[in-house]
């Protein structure tokens, strides 16, 4: 079969596309539930074991679409003998898991929002008390409950189901907390669907700005990572710390735990912030706060 520039170019497109797929659909991919309390006080293990899990849901989630989608474009191929029915397949096809992935993504930033993850392992609370507890309409929080797509997720335990594991990051107190950061992504989102006025009018669109969350959800984040970054780095001789847009003073505490003399530099805005979050820890007065100018 000759290849000429026109197919090799059909073909990069198909492979462009399908990568596209693979990512959106690795994205809505759920982790199974698995049991780390054996694993208690061996981080480096669970996230080896976190991290397989999550490659294998990721890798049987893009597996039974592609298959799914073979098939169909095998037997339209075969209908029509013409490629150009498979090809048209796969832009489709991106366009709608594009949309099945916007929607759920909004019922979790939005339960987020509200935090109902911190009412769902309550048993015997229903719909109405919880949205008693949380000022929303009954009717719209018992459709959040309901056990079926996309709201699977949120299942009631008085259904006899346990909230999904993979959504415990989401409940107020529990390690690993990451609801700080989805109220962030959920500013970003108001802000980035205002991008069809944006470009018709050479504006930006800040429409949403809650430095509180975009702060918190830094602390979110390098929570996870602090311990990796305490052992990456060598610490022999070393006595004092500057951490330069130190943020919630996340990396700034671990160090100063170490028995270092640490200084943390940020805006006033953040500093506020940094300094609840460190009175809160087991380290208040063990790090030094600097407020930082803009420059001008």
């Amino acid at each position: 079969m000759r290849i000429t520039p026109e197919l090799f170019e059909t073909s990069k497109r198909q492979d462009l596309t399908i990568e596209k797929m693979r990512r959106l659909i690795e994205l809505a991919a759920v982790v199974p539930g698995v049991d780390l309390a054996g694993l208690a006080g061996d981080d480096k293990q669970a996230k080896t074991l976190a991290d397989a899990l999550q490659s294998s849901a990721k890798a049987q989630a893009v597996k039974a679409y592609i298959e799914g989608l073979k098939k169909g474009m095998a037997s339209r191929s075969t209908q029509t003998g013409s490629l150009e029915h498979g090809e048209a397949a796969l832009p489709r096809a991106f366009m709608a898991e594009t949309g099945l992935v916007l929607r759920p993504a909004r019922i979790i930033l939005t339960a987020n929002n509200v935090r109902l993850f911190d009412h769902l392992e309550k048993v015997g609370l229903t719909a109405a008390a919880t949205a008693r507890v949380l000022g929303t309409n009954p009717r719209a929080t018992k459709y959040f409950w309901m056990p079926s797509p996309p709201s699977a997720w949120l299942r009631r335990p008085s259904d006899g189901m346990p909230m999904n594991r993979c959504l415990a990051p989401l409940v107020s107190g529990r390690p690993g907390y990451q609801g700080d950061i989805l109220r962030h992504y959920s500013s970003l989102w108001d802000n980035w669907s205002g991008l069809d006025r944006v470009l018709k009018t050479g504006k930006p669109n800040r429409v949403s700005r809650d430095h509180t969350s975009f702060i918190m959800g830094m602390h979110n984040i390098a929570s996870l990572k602090r311990n990796s970054l305490m052992r990456a780095i060598p610490m022999a001789g070393l006595k004092r710390v500057l951490d330069l847009g130190g943020g919630p003073g996340t990396y700034a505490m671990a160090f100063a735990a170490q028995g270092l003399d640490v200084t943390l530099m940020d805006y006033p805005e953040t500093l506020k912030i940094a300094r609840r979050v460190i009175r809160e820890s087991a380290l208040p007065g063990r790090v030094r706060l600097r407020p930082a100018t803009s420059p001008g």
